[in-house]
């Protein structure tokens, strides 16, 4: 923040952008993530090993840092990527399971939106990180996940975004 009262373009559109990322925040917390709902989560923008990564706050306060690349994503594409983060903070501050959060997205219902998030990032498989330590599900492993109706409703999103699914490899 800069010394003036008054907030430059950029601190403005931070300011902005995270009002509407945290509005998308609250109506996830509100329809699937109940047991946090209370909790005060914010954004911040800036760097993060990823597109966002939750910052623990030791005071009361969770951050989901986002890079400013995903400012302008489609919004189911942020409902998925912040519903992986906010499953990181259902689970707890001591599991950082990047596979955990993933399921923990699709027992929540929000499955198709982390499937539409990987589509557009294009993570079409699994990836590891950490020297095999860490895994995220990729596309395909998220759709052999889903219900039939969350299946369903992962194709209405992609016809709405005009996305098509990968081409499966043998």
């Amino acid at each position: 923040m800069s010394d003036s009262k008054y907030l430059n373009t950029e601190e403005l559109d931070d300011y902005i952008q995270s009002r509407k990322f945290e509005d998308y925040v609250y109506i996830i917390m509100s329809e699937a993530y109940s047991g946090i709902k209370d909790r005060n989560v914010r954004i911040e923008w800036g760097r993060a090993g990823a597109n966002a990564a939750i910052i623990w706050s030791q005071n009361k306060i969770d951050i989901i840092r986002c890079n400013r690349g995903v400012r302008n994503w489609p919004e189911p594409v942020l409902y998925g990527l912040l519903s992986h983060e906010l499953s990181h903070i259902a689970l707890g501050a001591n599991l950082h399971l990047e596979v955990q959060a993933d399921r923990d997205v699709i027992d929540r219902g929000l499955g198709p939106y982390l499937a539409i998030e990987r589509l557009f990032t294009q993570k079409h498989f699994d990836h590891i990180l950490l020297e095999g330590e860490d895994r995220y599900l990729g596309f395909m492993s998220i759709r052999k996940l889903l219900s039939s109706d969350d299946v369903h409703q992962l194709e209405t999103l992609m016809s709405d975004l005009g996305m098509k699914p990968p081409i499966r490899e043998e």
